[in-house]
C-alpha cells in the first residue's frame, strides 16, 4: 500500500465554488492517507469481462475503515453493485480522468442496485469524493422492480459530497441521487449524463426520476454539467423533509447544458427551498425549460420557494416535439422570485406562473424583468402567451421584449400555389403548418408550408402570394403577448410587445393592477385565426381598481376582426385610462363597453394628428468574416439608422455564434457610434450597448443562438448612427457569427 498526497486544484467558475470551500471539505481525509489500489492490493482484473465486484468492495471496506483512498488504475471494471461503508470518509481517485470505466453487470431480475451504493439512515457520514469515472449502465430497458435504484451513484445521509468529471450513460432509474444530511455542501461539477432515467413517468415526488441528481436538503452547487435525453428531468432538486420556517436550503444551479428532456430541463420542487440561483444555463428542446414548483405543499409560516433568482438562462425549444408535458420556457410559482435577463425562444408559452401542481401556492412578491421571449408556438396550439400569470399577487412585469420568430424572404417574385420561396431561416415554423406572410403593401396572407422545413433553404408553399426581398413570414402564432388572470396588486410596465395574434396585453379578474408605459406594435395583424378578436391592450372582464396609463399601441394595420387599440369589456369597475396613445387605420382607438366608474382622461390621444412615436429599421446583414483574434475586433456589419424623433432607441440583435475549436468559444458585444462605420477586422470602437454574450461550442463549429438587446438615449436627432458587433475568440480557434438580424426601434 502507498501513501496518498493530495493533488491541488482550483475551480473559479462560481463565486461560491472555490478552492477554499473544496479544500476545507478535504480536511476530513488525512493529507497522508493510505492508498488502497483495487488492482495491486485487492486483485481486481479490469478486463471488462471478469466480475471485479468483490475485489473493489474489499478495497472500499479497508479504505473507509482507515480513512484512506480507493485508487483505480485506468481500466474497464465489470461490477454489479459496490456497497460503500458509511463509517468514515470516502474518497475515490483514478489514474487519470476518464481512464476508468465501471460497467454495470445486470442480474436481469429488476433487483439491481447502484454501482456506488452508500445507504445510512441512522447517522451522518462523510465527506464523499468521487471524480473522473465513466459509469456505464446495463441499459435503458432492464427489468423493473425492486427498489428502482438502478443509478450510477446513490448516497444517503452524507455530509459534504463532491462528484466531479464523471460520465454516466444508460442507467434505468437515474444518474446521481444524493440525499445529504446536516449542514454540509454538495458539489456536482462538470459531469456528463445521457440516456438515464428512461423508465418513464416524471413523478416529481419520486426522487429517482432525475437524470443527474436529486437532493433533499443541504447546500447544493450544480455547475457545468451536460445532461441529455431522458423522459423526465435533466437536473432535479427537491426538499420535502421539514416544512420548517427556519430551514435554509441554498441552491446554485449554474452553467449547465440540458438537451432533450421530455418533462423539464431543470426542476426545483420544494416546500422550503430558499436562496436559489438558477443562472447561465442553456436548455434545448425540453417540455419545460425550467420548472419551479412547491409540489402543492404550503406551510403557514414557510415562505416556500423564496429568494430565488432565475437569470441569464437560454431556453430554446425550436426542435421540441409535442408531448403530454406541454411546452413552457419557464414555469414557476413561489414567493420573492426574480426572473430576469433570460432568452426564451421557440416555445409554446414563454414564461408562465401559476398555482403549484398541488393547487396550494401562489405566485407572489416577484419580478419578471428584461427577458426576451421569441415565440413560434410550433406545437400547433393557438393559446400560448409570451408572459402569463394565473393567480398572482404583487408581481411586476417590466422591461421585457415579447415577439414572434420570423423568416425573411431572400429571393422574391410571384409565387403561386405549390411554388417556392427562399428565406433566411425556418426556425419555429410549424411542421406542415400555417404561417403569415407580410407583403410590401402591409397586407397579410396565410401561407402553408407543404412539408416540415429542416434547413435554411427553399420552402414549398401551398398557398401563394407575391413575395419581395425583405418581406416577413411570421412562423406560427401565439395568442397574447402578456396576460394576467386573477392578479392582485400587479404591475405591467415598460414592456415591448410585437406581433401578437390576439391581445398584446390582457388582464382578466385583476384587482389594483397597473399597466403603464408599455409599447404594443402590430397587434393582431398577423393572426392565423381569422375569427379571433384583436386588441392591443384589453381588460377582459371583472377587473377592479386598475389603471392603464401612458401606453402606446401602434401600427394597427390590415387585420380582419380588428377590434380596438384599447378595449374595456363589461364587468369592469373603477378602471382608469390615462394619457395613452392609440394609432390605427382600422377598427377603434378606444372601445369601452358596459362598465362602472370608468375614467377616460383627455390625455388619451387617438391616431388622428398623432406623430409616429415608434420608428426604426430591421436588417439582415451578410455573414461577416470570422476571426482568430483573442482581442475583440469589429465585424463590419455597418447597420445604419438615423434618429428622427426622440433620440432614444432600443437595439435587438439575434444570430448564431460558434468557434471552430471544440470547448472554445466566442464572446460577442454590440457597439454603436457616429461617422464612418468600422470595417471587418478593425479594432473595437464605439459605445457598447447591452451586455456581452458568450457562446461555448461543445463540439467543433457547434452553433449557439444568441440575443443582445440594449437601449441608447440622448442621441442627436438627424445624426446617422452605425451599429455593429465586436467579437473575439475566447482562448483560440476561429470565432464567427452568422444569421444576424439587427432591429433598431426609436421610441
Amino acid at each position: 500500500m502507498a501513501k496518498y498526497t493530495k493533488t491541488s486544484w482550483v475551480d473559479n467558475t462560481t463565486p461560491a465554488i472555490n478552492a477554499t470551500n473544496l479544500n476545507n471539505m478535504e480536511t476530513g481525509i488525512a493529507q497522508a492517507a493510505t492508498v488502497y489500489n483495487v488492482k495491486s492490493d485487492y486483485g481486481a482484473v479490469g478486463d471488462g469481462v471478469t466480475d471485479d465486484t468483490t475485489a473493489i468492495t474489499n478495497a472500499f471496506n479497508a479504505a473507509c475503515a482507515a480513512s484512506g483512498v480507493v485508487y483505480f488504475p485506468s481500466a474497464t471494471y465489470l461490477v454489479s453493485s459496490i456497497t460503500i461503508p458509511t463509517t468514515g470518509p470516502v474518497r475515490v481517485e483514478t489514474e487519470q480522468v476518464g481512464g476508468v470505466t465501471l460497467q454495470q453487470k445486470s442480474s436481469g431480475t429488476g433487483s439491481d442496485l447502484p454501482i456506488f451504493y452508500a445507504n445510512n439512515n441512522s447517522t451522518i457520514f462523510g465527506p464523499v469524493q468521487i471524480q473522473g469515472i465513466n459509469f456505464v449502465g446495463a441499459g435503458q430497458n432492464v427489468a423493473s422492480g425492486g427498489l428502482n435504484r438502478r443509478q450510477a451513484i446513490w448516497i444517503l445521509s452524507a455530509q459534504d459530497v463532491l462528484i466531479r468529471d464523471c460520465v454516466i450513460t444508460d442507467f434505468r432509474d437515474g444518474g446521481i441521487d444524493v440525499y445529504p444530511s446536516g449542514n454540509g455542501r454538495i458539489y456536482i461539477l462538470r459531469n456528463r449524463a445521457q440516456r438515464c432515467c428512461q423508465s418513464g413517468g416524471g413523478n416529481i415526488l419520486n426522487v429517482s426520476d432525475a437524470s443527474i441528481f436529486q437532493t433533499y436538503q443541504g447546500d447544493v452547487f450544480c455547475e457545468g454539467n451536460y445532461v441529455t435525453d431522458s423522459p423526465t428531468a435533466g437536473i432535479a432538486v427537491g426538499s420535502f423533509n421539514t416544512g420548517n420556517a427556519n430551514s435554509e436550503l441554498r441552491l446554485f444551479i449554474t452553467g449547465n447544458t440540458l438537451r432533450n428532456h421530455v418533462w423539464t430541463g431543470i426542476a426545483v420542487e420544494s416546500s422550503d427551498a430558499k436562496k436559489v440561483i438558477i443562472g447561465g444555463n442553456q436548455v434545448y428542446n425540453c417540455g419545460k425549460g425550467i420548472t419551479i414548483d412547491s409540489g402543492g405543499t404550503q406551510f403557514a409560516d414557510t415562505p416556500e420557494l423564496s429568494y430565488m433568482h432565475v437569470v441569464n438562462n437560454l431556453i430554446d425549444s425550436e426542435l421540441y416535439s409535442a408531448g403530454a408535458q406541454g411546452n413552457y420556457g419557464i414555469f414557476f410559482n413561489g414567493r420573492k422570485i426574480l426572473i430576469a435577463n433570460n432568452i426564451v425562444r421557440a416555445t409554446e408559452n414563454g414564461i408562465h406562473g401559476e398555482r403549484g401542481f398541488g393547487g396550494a401556492n401562489f405566485v407572489e412578491d416577484s419580478i419578471i424583468a428584461n427577458n426576451i421571449v421569441e415565440l413560434a408556438n410550433n406545437l400547433g396550439s393557438s393559446t400560448g402567451s409570451g408572459i402569463s400569470l394565473l393567480t398572482a399577487n404583487r408581481v411586476k412585469i417590466t422591461g421585457n421584449h415579447v415577439s414572434r420568430l420570423v423568416a425573411r424572404v431572400v429571393t422574391g417574385g410571384v409565387v403561386g400555389a405549390g411554388g417556392t420561396v427562399q428565406v433566411d431561416t425556418v426556425e419555429g415554423w410549424p411542421a406542415s403548418g400555417t404561417a403569415i406572410y407580410k407583403g410590401a403593401t402591409q397586407s397579410f396572407t396565410a401561407v402553408t408550408q407543404a412539408a416540415s422545413p429542416t434547413t435554411n433553404a427553399t420552402i414549398t408553399l401551398a398557398t401563394g402570394a407575391t413575395f419581395s426581398v425583405g418581406d416577413l413570414i411570421f412562423c406560427g402564432t401565439h395568442a397574447q403577448g402578456i396576460t394576467i388572470s386573477t392578479g392582485i396588486d400587479c404591475q405591467v410596465e415598460h414592456n415591448f410587445v410585437t406581433n401578437p395574434a390576439t391581445s398584446g396585453i390582457e388582464l382578466g379578474g385583476c384587482t389594483r393592477t397597473k399597466v403603464h408605459g408599455n409599447t404594443v406594435t402590430n397587434p393582431s395583424s398577423q393572426a392565423i385565426d381569422g375569427t379571433a378578436t384583436k386588441v392591443g391592450i384589453r381588460l377582459d372582464g371583472n377587473n377592479v381598481d386598475s389603471i392603464v396609463e401612458q401606453n402606446t399601441v401602434r401600427d394597427y394595420t390590415g387585420a380582419a376582426n380588428a377590434s380596438a387599440c384599447y378595449r374595456v369589456d363589461s364587468g369592469e369597475s373603477n378602471v382608469h385610462l390615462l394619457d395613452n396613445v392609440a394609432g390605427t387605420e382600422i377598427g377603434t382607438d378606444f372601445s369601452i363597453t358596459t362598465a362602472t366608474n370608468i375614467t377616460y382622461s383627455t390625455g388619451n390621444r387617438k391616431s388622428s394628428g398623432v406623430p409616429s412615436l415608434t420608428t426604426g429599421a430591421s436588417t439582415h446583414p451578410s455573414d461577416p468574416a470570422a476571426t482568430t483574434s483573442t482581442t475583440r475586433v469589429m465585424m463590419g456589419c455597418a447597420v445604419a439608422y438615423t434618429p428622427k424623433s426622440t433620440g432614444r432607441v432600443v437595439l435587438m440583435v439575434t444570430g448564431d455564434a460558434f468557434n471552430t475549436t471544440a470547448g472554445d468559444g466566442t464572446n460577442v458585444v454590440a457597439e454603436y457610434g457616429t461617422g464612418t462605420a468600422p470595417v471587418n477586422g478593425a479594432a473595437v470602437t464605439g459605445t457598447q450597448i447591452g451586455n456581452p454574450v458568450v457562446a461555448i461550442s461543445g463540439a467543433a463549429s457547434e452553433k449557439l443562438p444568441f440575443s443582445i438587446s440594449g437601449v441608447a438615449t440622448g442621441l442627436t436627432i438627424g445624426t446617422a448612427l452605425w451599429f455593429d458587433l465586436g467579437i473575439l475568440a475566447i482562448t483560440g480557434g476561429t470565432a464567427k457569427v452568422e444569421n444576424l438580424n439587427f432591429t433598431v426601434l426609436e421610441f
